[in-house]
């Protein structure tokens, strides 16, 4: 499964001892918190024996929260640690990470990142911060999308006005049209706006094969699992396109929770990813610039290697 893949591939390009595995829980993530509620006890009894375990240890994803996990788990008698699922800013450290992956490809291209272009897929808990964080250095988000649609403005989205009308359901983009804000587009059309950056920060396989032929932006930094169908990253790679694959752009999540785990706080967190991860992702950069192969062929070998090493450390730890 490349959602589980690439969940081992980002816990091996973080160093940490863990593999990767995905499951999913049919059902609108708009519904009522006790419909959510009652759809996630029913997954936790099936997959009990793997909870109480620790085989499988699950967290939060595309519409659901960490307290919510952890309501879960203990509905279903599973202990959960004082610390575990405590934390409400994985959509922040995984938009830090996304940011900075951005920030590196557009330096590796010799771009001024203040004059860039964005479109952001996806304006919720990673978009919307993500989007702030482009805003804060002069960047102008041109388009975001939802599940509900697409917002263009060619000189750049208010993004102040956006949040303040953003609700549960996210923003209604024909009252954001009707009052000024923008022009209302497709959200399938948002790949192929006037861009130089362009980040993926919704749902998987969002950008197909042939999507790949049409995408206008030269940096793609990649906020959601698997936002790219089999074929699409190397087409892009083939057209001269900076991606940064999703298991290293979007790895702030899980970095920032284990971090914040470990007392780490908010700000400590985001300077490390602005002084530490970034470079790290322009030596992937630049390495496979100087291999002429993918940055993901670059950066898988090096996360399969430590995942390798991993492994062998627990199975020789387990025989002692």
């Amino acid at each position: 499964q490349p959602l589980a893949r690439d969940t081992t591939l980002k816990y091996g390009f973080l160093g940490l001892p863990h593999g990767g595995a995905k499951a999913g829980v049919l059902g609108d993530p708009e519904s009522p918190a006790a419909e959510r509620a009652a759809r996630l006890a029913r997954f936790a009894d099936r997959a009990l024996p793997l909870l109480t375990s620790r085989a499988y240890i699950p967290d939060s994803d595309m519409g659901t929260t960490g307290p919510e996990i952890q309501a879960m788990l203990q509905s279903a008698g599973v202990r959960v640690a004082r610390r575990e699922y405590r934390g409400s800013l994985s959509g922040l450290y995984t938009a830090a990470t996304v940011f900075e992956s951005a920030r590196a490809a557009v330096a590796a291209r010799r771009l001024d990142l203040g004059a860039c272009r964005v479109a952001i897929e996806g304006f919720g808990r990673v978009g919307q911060p993500l989007a702030e964080m482009f805003a804060g250095i002069g960047a102008a988000v041109v388009a975001i999308s939802t599940r509900h649609g697409g917002l263009l403005n060619p000189r750049g989205l208010d993004l102040a006005a956006l949040v303040a009308r953003s609700g549960p359901a996210g923003v209604a983009m024909a009252d954001a049209a009707a009052a000024g804000l923008g022009r209302q587009i497709e959200a399938s059309d948002l790949k192929f706006v006037d861009a130089e950056i362009l980040c993926p920060c919704a749902r998987h396989e969002s950008i197909t094969r042939e999507d790949a032929d049409r995408i206008g932006p030269s940096v793609v930094s990649c906020g959601a699992n698997s936002p790219l169908a089999p074929g699409a990253e190397r087409r892009l790679w083939e057209r001269g396109i900076i991606c940064v694959p999703d298991f290293v752009a979007n790895a702030g999540g899980v970095l920032g929770g284990t971090m914040e785990f470990a007392g780490w706080r908010r700000r400590e967190i985001l300077d490390f990813c602005a002084r530490h991860f970034r470079p790290r992702v322009a030596s992937l950069l630049l390495e496979a610039e100087r291999a002429g192969r993918q940055v993901r062929d670059i950066a898988e070998a090096f996360a399969g290697d430590r995942v390798a090493r991993n492994k062998a450390l627990a199975e020789g730890g387990s025989r002692t």
